[in-house]
């Protein structure tokens, strides 16, 4: 055991074992790992009435994306020091509420990286190649390859909107198919290095004005919500393929849908929906779509990685916070 955890064990006996709930699945190396400090009450399934009260006694709260933290939940917990979000996004976190309460908030902004990035990968070469289309023909009995013309990645322009971790793999993956990549990103500090198969530009009408593909990996913000709406795909080639796996609403779902309906854009691969568990039919069951219950972060090695790095991060931060009272 570490000395930051004997020291946090010490101060638990003393006093009381520090509570930490935990609201949403995260691996069991990541329990385990809790467990080394806090008294750990796994609440995922319950009722979110059955949630605020566990959680005003609870000096740690542990949430993927499906609970959402606001003002509620973070007012009612007396005892709250820390939320660990397993995973990249904290849009459903209000860091304002958790601010002013003195909270500190950690997540994992590296443990799904890999896995998000192969998932938009596997949406691109599933939308070129209508592969989910095919196989459904294929299950119904039929065998129409003329129906399955697709397109190759190679030599085609993908524009990625977000250059951070995320979007370098994906911009990596698609060098290697051949692609020609131009990318947008205005969080990124122009002084930034990126690989130079990556053509930055400075709107997004200028990475999309020419693009084949587009994927997004942008985090969902005032800024970046409906940022790709009528307008911009409008301005893109006609027949653009659209590919988001990173947060619903980014994306204008009513757009996209008349696009694919006009054949402005000839498919889309979507993961994520701005209302989850998608309920909004027209999308999801559309010819040109290939659609995915929001599992890019869903693997065994990032569940793993997400467990273990959202553990580290809340016991570092809980110890950070004993060691300013001390």
């Amino acid at each position: 055991m570490s000395r930051t955890n004997e020291q946090l064990h010490t101060f638990s006996s003393s006093v009381r074992r520090p509570l930490a709930v935990v609201a949403d699945p995260i691996s069991a190396s990541g329990i385990v790992r809790l467990e080394e400090v806090f008294e750990v009450d796994t609440t995922a399934g319950r009722t979110r009435s059955d949630l605020i009260r566990r959680c005003s006694n609870a000096d740690a709260l542990i949430v993927r994306s499906a609970t959402p933290v606001d003002a509620a939940l973070i007012g009612a917990s007396r005892c709250l020091t820390v939320i660990g979000r397993a995973g990249v996004g904290l849009d459903n976190v209000d860091l304002e509420s958790a601010r002013r309460a003195g909270i500190t908030v950690v997540n994992t902004p590296d443990a799904n990286s890999v896995s998000a990035a192969e998932h938009a990968m596997a949406l691109l070469l599933a939308v070129a190649r209508q592969i989910p289309q095919a196989r459904q023909s294929m299950q119904e009995g039929r065998w129409d390859r003329a129906a399955f013309v697709g397109v190759e990645l190679s030599g085609k322009t993908l524009a990625i909107l977000g250059l951070g971790r995320v979007g370098r793999l994906v911009a990596e993956r698609a060098n290697a198919f051949g692609m020609r990549i131009v990318g947008y990103d205005p969080y990124l500090p122009a002084t930034t290095a990126v690989p130079a198969y990556i053509r930055r530009v400075a709107s997004v009408e200028a990475a999309t004005s020419q693009a084949d593909f587009v994927t997004v990996h942008m985090p969902l913000t005032d800024e970046t919500r409906n940022l790709i709406d009528a307008h911009a795909i409008a301005n893109m080639p006609q027949g653009v393929r659209i590919v988001n796996a990173a947060r619903g609403g980014i994306v204008n779902e009513p757009a996209l849908l008349a696009a694919l309906e006009s054949g402005q854009s000839a498919g889309a691969g979507l993961d994520v929906f701005v209302t989850e568990p998608a309920t909004d039919r027209r999308l999801i069951d559309h010819p040109r779509v290939v659609a995915t219950p929001h599992i890019g972060a869903s693997t065994a090695d990032a569940q793993n990685r997400a467990g273990l790095q959202v553990a580290d991060a809340v016991i570092n931060a809980f110890s950070d916070r004993l060691r300013s009272i001390a």
